[in-house]
């Protein structure tokens, strides 16, 4: 049976406390500390291979409002950290540095998005209402796109109901020119060469 802790304190488990022991803030109800130098501190939430271990955000008429969920190896999510606000998801981290399905998710689930495997290490997906990103600094800013070799592709792509309509780049033309392609057959419809090969 659940055990029922009440009371004016707050619980404090503390393996070491070296370097000393903070004034916690009249909110805190827990503390967890092993800060002797040299330690590291961690709180583990075991669950079965083929369920999730979490943390929820709740207040008197929603336990989990928020969330911070791990779905592990076996589970219908598997290898996916997902991160929740509002009982919605909001965000994914898919397998991030292992092969196979990779990727990070804004705005849905996993199980919410339109393509599944993920196609992309980045998708933002949702009722976006026009929104979209914004990359602002006051002192400059850039957008960095590196393809590795003339050989690999390097394309941004404009869809309409899920099919290509337009992209700009170079498909791997085995040069550095710059392209406006048109539709799925990858039509040249402008090309931009660099400078010194128009000299």
């Amino acid at each position: 049976s659940a055990q029922n802790l009440s009371g004016s304190g707050e619980l404090i488990i503390r393996k070491s406390s070296g370097e000393g022991t903070p004034t916690p803030g009249t909110s805190n109800l827990a503390t967890f500390q092993n800060n002797t130098s040299g330690q590291d501190a961690s709180i583990s939430i075991i669950a079965a291979d083929n369920r999730k271990s979490g943390l929820q955000f709740g207040r008197h008429d929603d336990i989990d409002v928020g969330s911070i969920r791990y779905h592990h190896d076996e589970s219908v999510k598997p290898d996916t950290l997902e991160i929740r606000v509002s009982g919605s998801g909001a965000a994914a981290f898919k397998g991030i540095g292992t092969s196979g399905d990779t990727g990070l998710i804004l705005g849905k689930n996993y199980d919410e998005l339109s393509t599944s495997p993920l196609s992309d290490f980045l998708t933002v997906q949702g009722a976006l209402a026009g929104k979209g990103i914004t990359i602002s600094s006051s002192n400059s800013a850039r957008f960095n796109i590196e393809r590795g070799a003339i050989s690999n592709n390097l394309e941004i792509v404009f869809k309409t109901s899920q099919v290509k309509q337009w992209s700009l780049g170079n498909l791997g033309e085995n040069n550095n020119n710059f392209y406006l392609y048109n539709g799925n057959t990858n039509t040249k419809f402008v090309e931009i060469a660099p400078l010194s090969i128009l000299n």
